[in-house]
């Protein structure tokens, strides 16, 4: 077999790509079809969600690799949309993937916040204002909660831990399980079984405190336990009194100000796991193809300050589902895709999403043409049906 193939899967709004490819003996030629299996999972609510589509996606896989072992899994970081895949295909149907070895990322770790207590300390700061913000969601009617709802049900972090945690176990049927992070040397037969192909991982950092997180100050309605009365009690018998002194009407438009400031604190909260991604550069026989998760601008900045290897690519897996925010500005644009092409070679970016079905404008059309005007071919998921999968071939 002379091509590597890449295969994503329309799984609404989430993701989940195999790679195959062929992996020729450094010692005696003897050419190895190996697979790459990223994620697996989408939305938990809204017309890009469904665990049904899981089924068939799964089925194709393990058709794919014959119903071995895929070589390497690789979790990009802690989504629910990136991680349910595999926990439902084995809990409702039965379907079971083995992996030889597994990467995730390095915050999923056990023990890793004691270990880094700077992230220990923003984690706990995103969780405050996570039960914050579904306390006061429970009790408003106010038009914005709808959409509120639906970004904040993909950042829930008990329904997310319980499926990495199936992905750390027996459940995930990984031999080798390592949590990775650009620092992190990843050595062949410990870490991986590849021998041709060449695999970088650039991001992300060890410590996720290094990435800004950008939540403003909790507001008075969505303060912490004490403050609201306990876990189980209605915001509305906690709305705080005006202080002495102080105009009711004004401190009213207060509060009203800092509710407003809930959308800009959930995206926060999304941001602070999709900056986790691990980014992937896999490159094989001339080909370079970029692998990134949801990572969004800060990572890319990150990537770019530590003088990783942000080399021309001949595919770029577009970032978070083609979100206005995950594609990085065009001086670091020019690195991965420059407007004059190093070779001859074709050059494909490809997007997983589902149009309508999250929290603003994805897949963002402006996004879309800065890569086309590039040269770049743009493919995308909804080409094809639920379940099924867009193919990309790299020929050697």
């Amino acid at each position: 077999m002379n091509r590597l193939v890449v295969r994503a899967y329309n799984v609404g709004f989430g993701e989940a790509i195999l790679v195959t490819v062929p992996d020729k003996s450094n010692k005696t030629g003897k050419e190895t079809i190996r697979h790459i299996l990223f994620d697996v999972g989408n939305l938990a609510v809204g017309a890009g969600s469904g665990y049904r589509v899981f089924e068939p996606v799964v089925k194709d896989i393990l058709k794919r690799i014959g119903r071995k072992s895929v070589d390497l899994y690789i979790m990009t970081h802690e989504h629910y949309d990136h991680v349910t895949g595999l926990y439902d295909a084995h809990k409702r149907y039965g379907l079971g993937v083995n992996l030889d070895y597994a990467w995730l990322t390095a915050s999923s770790a056990t023990g890793y916040y004691a270990r880094h207590p700077a992230a220990r300390r923003r984690r706990d700061l995103i969780d405050a204002h996570y039960r914050g913000v579904v306390r006061y969601l429970a009790t408003t009617k106010e038009k914005q909660a709808k959409a509120l709802k639906h970004l904040m049900k993909n950042n829930d972090p008990k329904r997310t831990r319980t499926r990495v945690q199936f992905l750390k176990s027996a459940g995930g049927a990984s031999k080798h399980t390592t949590y990775v992070h650009a620092a992190k040397r990843l050595k062949r037969k410990i870490h991986h079984s590849f021998e041709e192909a060449r695999l970088t991982v650039l991001a992300p950092e060890e410590d996720t405190a290094c990435y800004p997180l950008g939540l403003m100050p909790l507001p008075l309605m969505m303060g912490s336990d004490s403050i609201t009365g306990g876990r189980n009690k209605p915001y509305e018998s906690a709305v705080p009194k005006p202080p002495n002194g102080v105009d009711p009407k004004a401190f009213a438009r207060l509060l009203q100000r800092r509710k407003r400031g809930l959308a800009t604190d959930i995206l926060a909260i999304d941001k602070a796991a999709n900056n986790t991604s691990i980014v992937l550069m896999l490159e094989w026989r001339g080909w370079r193809l970029l692998f990134t998760g949801d990572a969004e601008e800060a990572s890319w900045i990150m990537m770019e300050r530590q003088k990783r290897a942000l080399k021309p690519v001949h595919f770029l897996k577009v970032s978070h589902h083609g979100s206005i925010n995950g594609t990085p500005d065009d001086s670091i644009l020019e690195s991965i895709l420059p407007i004059n092409p190093t070779d001859s070679r074709e050059r494909t970016a490809l997007v997983s999403t589902c149009p309508g079905t999250h929290f603003g404008d994805i897949p963002h059309g402006q996004t879309l043409k800065r890569l086309a005007q590039r040269g770049v071919t743009v493919r995308s998921t909804t080409e094809v049906s639920r379940g099924k999968a867009v193919e990309i071939s790299f020929e050697a």
